[in-house]
């Protein structure tokens, strides 16, 4: 209901005195359900899509001329061999040595 709106279609001040006007159209308590709807709806699609984002870069490959090095808050941890790994969002990070062997000729 609009600040001062009553029951029977007439406003009042904030604190329910002053003078009965009558309430404008759109000021009714139903015209503002929609936009709170719309707002959770759009609240709730912003965390789903954080969410997407976070998992989505917690997945990492190792190449077979590569190894990783596991860190947990910059700590060291393990050393990762070659496939599909997982790790800890925002936690842990991974960062890829090659070990390839180079031949000069």
């Amino acid at each position: 209901m609009a600040l001062g709106a009553t029951d029977d279609g007439f406003s009042t001040n904030r604190w329910g005195v002053g003078p009965r006007l009558p309430v404008p159209g759109g000021a009714h308590s139903d015209q503002g359900s929609g936009l709170m709807r719309y707002r959770s709806l759009g609240i709730l699609g912003l965390f789903g899509l954080l969410f997407l984002l976070i998992i989505s870069g917690s997945w990492y490959t190792i190449d077979q001329t590569q190894r990783g090095v596991l860190l947990r808050n910059g700590a060291f941890v393990e050393v990762e061999q070659p496939g599909l790994h997982f790790k800890l969002p925002l936690i842990e990070s991974v960062y890829k040595i090659d070990v390839q062997t180079h031949t000069r000729t």
